[in-house]
Order: structure tokens, then sequence, then C-alpha cells
């Protein structure tokens, strides 16, 4: 199969833990061609995503006024925000801003920016969409070395890993205006190196006490980084259960999940605590438009559960590659209502799909049956270890907490995410790079591997350059 000349368990031993006295791993043969991808991927994101802070006016980007006042308000008052009708909204001169729901980190982040240039509005938007820029390419550059430890010997991997992180066409929208996604996604890419760390080599804790650490930073920058507590529990039990005995593996992974848990309490425990005292909850929204006004409501009406959740998997799914929440023409309460609608009258066995609804789920369960067969693949050279198996599961966790969540979001904190939903997916599409990567050097033979992953390179940027014209269009 694809890149996997050379490939042995030589470098682990029978417990998948990294040997100190192993025979020397074999290097996978033709690495620069694979490095070249990876140089011409990274250099489409940033070509990409540059371009998106260039063509989209200043100001123009999801909330940017919003998350603008965010910063004004640390740059000029030493302060933070206050939400609309809260308690600080009450203070005289307190900046408002619904962005206020927001932990403080990114504005921090971006402060000295406003500084520099001296709190003038446009050159502001210019730079700090750089910077965004940056911290998109971080959380790449992050992804390929967690990768990189698992799978030490398999180039074509790390290529194609990097290839697909690079091409998320939301990843790079939102990595091309001012708000907080793309540090959520470093911060993600960090809990998984980590976490990778945690794995290959043969003591854990120090590795899963950081792992702690970047779920605590992760929370002072959004909580949709909280997908880091799906790797926590992954990796906890991964390691648990390569212990002998029961009750060992019970100790070892009690052990693991309180250094994490205690590193993320250490960091961001403070800022829940804030919130629980000003507003009586450690989560505050600045909006509560629940889908339902009480879980019996979802008990007694389990249909409108399942509309909502069907109408966000396929939002979720389509705006991997592409930024749609930007290019609707409908009003949010129409789309919303037609998102019922659909989802309450036609049966799943007779829904319609169309052109992109189709080629994005036929990827997607391409890509299922490549991890499926990557999974069970028993033969010598080829086969995962166990580091390699507790990464997929690692990037799995994190998908579904986020799912998880964002189904949570709808139906019990306010329902307009519906119109939006792929907004929240840049924290778990560096990590879908690793699976999409995994799937793929499965599934293409080996004497096409580096051909088919030029062609897949340069259909995505035909793809990504399409919607992008849309997004312009749209803007101007």
């Amino acid at each position: 199969m694809g890149g996997r000349e050379g490939i042995g368990r030589a470098g682990w031993n029978s417990r998948g833990i990294m040997a100190e006295n192993t025979a020397e791993i074999p290097e996978q043969t033709g690495r620069r061609p694979w490095r070249a991808l990876e140089a011409v991927s990274l250099a489409v994101y940033l070509a990409l995503a540059a371009g998106y802070a260039c063509i989209i006016p200043p100001g123009s980007g999801p909330d940017e006024p919003d998350h603008l006042a965010y910063v004004r308000s640390l740059a000029v008052n030493h302060q933070l925000p206050a939400l609309p009708n809260g308690p600080l909204s009450r203070d005289p001169g307190r900046i408002v801003t619904p962005q206020a729901q927001h932990p403080p980190a990114y504005y921090l982040l971006v402060t000295p920016v406003y500084w520099l240039t001296g709190g003038a509005t446009v050159p502001f938007y210019r730079v700090a969409r750089l910077v965004s820029v940056l911290l998109g390419l971080g959380a790449i550059l992050l992804i390929r070395r967690a990768a990189q430890l698992v799978f030490p010997t398999r180039a074509s991997v790390l290529a194609l890993t990097v290839l697909f992180a690079s091409t998320f066409g939301t990843l790079q929208y939102v990595s091309g205006t001012l708000n907080n996604e793309s540090l959520a996604a470093l911060t993600v890419s960090a809990g998984l190196y980590f976490a990778a760390r945690a794995m290959a080599g043969a003591r854990p804790v120090l590795p899963m006490a950081l792992l702690g650490v970047a779920l605590g930073l992760g929370l002072l920058v959004k909580l949709t980084t909280s997908v880091l507590v799906g790797v926590i529990l992954v990796v906890a039990c991964s390691l648990a259960v390569r212990k002998t005995g029961r009750l060992a593996g019970l100790a070892a992974g009690a052990r693991l999940l309180g250094v994490a848990v205690l590193g993320t309490a250490l960091v961001s425990g403070w800022w829940f605590v804030r919130n629980n005292r000003l507003y009586g909850i450690p989560t505050v929204r600045a909006h509560h438009r629940p889908a339902a006004e009480a879980w019996t409501d979802l008990l007694l009406y389990p249909e409108l559960c399942g509309a909502v959740a069907l109408g966000n998997l396929e939002e979720l799914l389509r705006s991997l590659w592409a930024p749609r929440w930007l290019l609707r023409n409908e009003s949010e309460v129409a789309y919303f209502h037609a998102v019922l609608l659909r989802r309450l009258s036609v049966p799943l066995t007779g829904m319609t799909f169309s052109l992109d609804e189709i080629v994005v789920l036929a990827v997607v369960l391409i890509a299922v049956a490549g991890l499926i067969l990557a999974w069970r693949d028993r033969r010598e050279g080829s086969a995962l270890d166990a580091p390699q198996r507790c990464l997929i599961a690692a990037s799995l966790g994190a998908i579904v907490w986020l799912v998880v969540g964002l189904e949570y979001q709808t139906l019990a904190v306010d329902w307009t995410s519906v119109l939006f939903i792929g907004r929240y997916t840049p924290v778990i599409l560096p990590a879908m790079g690793v699976l999409l990567a995994v799937a793929a050097e499965r599934l293409i033979p080996q004497r096409l591997v580096r051909v088919s992953a030029g062609i897949i390179l340069a259909l995505l940027l035909a793809y990504n350059l399409t919607v992008m014209f849309a997004v312009h269009a749209l803007q101007a």
C-alpha cells in the first residue's frame, strides 16, 4: 500500500511503547517528494488564508466589530468587557460586547497589535488577521509533528496530513479574519501533540500533564477547545489498558486523568469561578435561545431533536471545505424553518441531495472505509501499532465531543447555531487531516500514491479558489 515501504514494528515493544534499545527503524525511501508536497501544501494554505485576509473588507468578517470591541476594552480600558444586560454593563465607561462571553486569551494576544497600530481600525485588522494566519499555520505544523511522533517512518502519512489540514477552506477563512478560532485550533493541535508524546514515550505522566495544560489554555480561548476532553479520555484509557492487571490499569488511568485535570484546573479554573460569581453559571452565553425550553420537550418531541441533529450533521459535513454559512441568501429564520421542515416532513430514505452534498458524503464514506481497513489491517509492514491506533482514536474522540457539544448548543442554548454550525469546526480540522491521511494512504495503491496526492492537492486548490471567488463576490 501507498508509502509503507520499509515499515515495521521494530521501534515499538509489545506494549506499544517506544523501546529504548531497539534496532534502527528503516528509513522510508523517497522522502524528498513528500517534503516537497508538504511545502507546496503549506504555501497553498498561506496564500489562501492571506488572500481571505486581503479580500474581506475590514470589519466584514464574522463578528469582527464585536471582537475589536473586546480588544479595545483590554487595550484602552485595561479591563474585561461586559455582556449586554449583564451586571458589568452598568459600570460607567465599560465597553459592552456579546463577545464578552469568550475568555480573554486571544484578545490579550492581539492587544499589542492594537497598541502598535495606534488604535487605527484598518491597520489593526490587517495585522491582526495576519497573526491569525500564522496561528493557523502553527496548528497545521503541530498536528504534523504529532503525526510524526507515531508515524516516524511513514512520510506519506505526514505529507498527506499536511495536505488535507492545509486545504480545509473553513480553516483558511477563519484564519484570515479577526476571531479566536485559529488560536483555538492551535491549542487543540498542541493538545494532540502532547497526547502523541504520551502515547509514544515510556513516561506518559508529564505529557499528560502538559495535555491538561493545553486544555486549560484552550478553555481560556474558546469553549470548543473542550474537544481535548475526548482526547484525554481516549489516551488515559489506552495507556491504562496496556498495564498488566485490572487494578494496575485502573490506577494508571486514574493517575493520568488526575494530572491532566489538575493541569487544566490550575490554568483555567479561575475563569469559570469568575463567571459563576458574576452570572451564576460557569459557562455564560450572550444569548439563550434554546430549540427546546426544557429537557422534557426533547423527550415529548423526539422528532425535533432528530431534525436538529441531522441538520447540524449535514452542515458540518458540507462546511469542511467551504465556509457555507457565508454563501446563503435566505434570512436566518427562513433558513432555520426550512431545515426543520425538511427534516420533520421528509423521511431520511426519501430525501434528495444536492451535488455538493453527494460529493462530500462520498468523500466522508470513503474516508471511513479507509480508516476501517487500516484499523483491521494485520499484515506485516502495514499494520497499525498501539500509538498509531491511539492517535486515530483520540482524533475521533475530539470529533465526537464536538458533534455532541454542538447538538447540545443548538438544543439547549441557542437554536440559531444551526445557521452557522460550520464555524465551529476549525478546532478539529487539523485532526481530521490525520484521519484523512491514514485513510488515503491505505486506499491508494503504492505505485499511484504520489501522483494521486498531487492530483488531490490540485483539485482541492481549484475548489478552494472557486469558494474564495464566491466569498469575494458576496463581499462585493
